[in-house]
This record gives structure tokens, sequence and C-alpha cells, in this order.
């Protein structure tokens, strides 16, 4: 049978009858039988009621009806995937959003962090906040894949979620949450030194160096043994960096890791 034209106010709840909620204009174009330069204005009405949102030029999300009244879109675990490969862009979920992923973060992220080399501006999309986060590296960092309602997700690996959590606190509430973030790993016996270090060929050294005294630091609070030796390794004789970098220089200079505790932290677990 040949397939009906639906009107493009009946469009949404077709495509997602059919468990589609990302489509190109073209794809939309065709089955709406109009030019691709007339789908905008076809969907007028449908993106008014919020049943279709556009978020990158040339493809449109579909918005589930437990989804438009109260947050305006899904959320981004449905349609990061989708768009990024729209794109053409690797990419991963990164900083609080994947430390939410492996379990170490107890509160929702109020920014969901794409990792990607592209230089993307930030969205907000409904109720949620999207932000990029510029990497030249990020196809060859350690990654999870997730499955979604809607299909999979990229998401950092633990090792590159704490990297980044050190190398990007001013994004993630600030150094005493990535200190909580880095605890909670130290308590659950889930560092890894020799995988940090593999998957920081990509980093400054910097990173190690801050993540090791703070993995350290966690460890003594806690009275838990962490052995951090093949990281340790590899910063010896590297040069001293500030704890917080946007923070004066002061305080005591950590001689196993190199860091200056210019700023006091919290273990909080």
């Amino acid at each position: 049978m040949p397939e009906l034209r639906p009107t493009p106010r009946q469009l949404p709840d077709v495509l997602l009858s059919e468990g589609v909620t990302w489509a190109t204009t073209d794809e939309i174009a065709r089955r709406l039988e109009v030019p691709p330069e007339r789908v905008k204005e076809s969907l007028k009405r449908s993106r008014a009621a919020g049943r279709i949102v556009s978020i990158t030029n040339g493809a449109w999300l579909m918005v589930q009806p437990e989804y438009y009244l109260r947050w305006g879109a899904p959320p981004p675990t449905h349609y990061v995937d989708a768009w990024m490969r729209h794109l053409g862009h690797p990419y991963y979920v990164g900083l609080l959003a994947a430390a939410a992923h492996h379990g170490l973060a107890h509160h929702a992220a109020q920014v969901f962090h794409v990792v990607t080399p592209a230089r993307l501006k930030d969205r907000k999309i409904g109720r949620a906040r999207v932000a990029f986060v510029h990497a030249v590296d990020t196809a060859t960092r350690p990654t999870d894949v997730i499955v979604t309602p809607t299909g999979r997700l990229v998401a950092a690996s633990l090792e590159v979620t704490l990297l980044d959590l050190v190398v990007h606190p001013h994004r993630c509430g600030g150094l005493d949450n990535v200190t909580t973030i880095v605890a909670n790993a130290v308590q659950e016996h889930r560092i890894d030194a020799q995988g940090i270090f593999d998957a920081a060929v990509t980093y400054r050294p910097s990173a190690i160096q801050r993540l090791g005294y703070l993995a350290e630091l966690a460890a003594r609070s806690l009275g838990i043994d962490v052995a951090l030796g093949p990281m340790a390794h590899h910063v010896q004789g590297r040069r001293v960096v500030p704890l917080a970098p946007r923070a004066p220089v002061g305080g005591a200079t950590d001689p196993r890791w190199r860091v200056q505790a210019n700023v006091d932290v919290e273990v909080e677990t």
C-alpha cells in the first residue's frame, strides 16, 4: 500500500508511532510532499504547540506528549547522539553528566556537557541546558556506549570523566564538588591508576597531577589505601602547578604530585 501523507499537525504523532524521534528536513519534506524550503512554514503550528523542535539546521526533534507540556523537549540523552551524527562530529557526554552515568554524582547535573572537537554554541532546549566543551582529541579518548530509549549515547569512560573534572572544575560546581566525586570513586575502590595514566595521553601532565593529589587527599581523609603508582611516576620532576588555576598563587606544595595547594578543599561523601 502507498504511504499515506500525514498533515503537518499529524506528523509528530505519526513519526513517534513509528519510533522516529529525529528527522531531517529532507525526510520531513518527503513525508509531507512539500519542497524542503517549505518545511519550516508547514510545521509552524506543530512548532507553536511544542510538538516538534528545531535544535540544529536541517533536522527536527519530535517531542513526546510526556515531555512537551512540562519540559518542552525530551532530555538530552534522547537526542544528542542523533544531533552529533547529523553534524558529523565525534563527541562524548562528559563532566557531571558522565559522573552521574558512572554513579559518582549524587545530584542531577544542571547542565548537560558534550565534549567535541567542534566549536558549537551552548543551547537551551526546552528546560535543558546543553553546553559544549571543546577538545581536539575527543575521538581518541576512551568512552562507553549507553543504550537509551531512543538509541544510544557515547559517554566518557570513568577515567576520562575524572580527568575532565579536574581540568574543568569551574564547569562542575567548583573544586569542592569535583573533590567529592573523586572521593566517591576512591571510596568505591574505582580508581584505576594505570587506566587513568593510559587515558591521559591526550591531556597535559597537570591533569594527572591534580587528580592524583585529590585522590590521595580523599584516601587519607577516608582512611583508605589507594594505589596511584603509575600516575605518580608520570609526574616526577614536573613543574609545580596550582591546584586551582584561577585562584591566587600560594600555599604549600605537595612534593609527590608537584601541586601547590592554593585553595582548601573539603572531602565529602
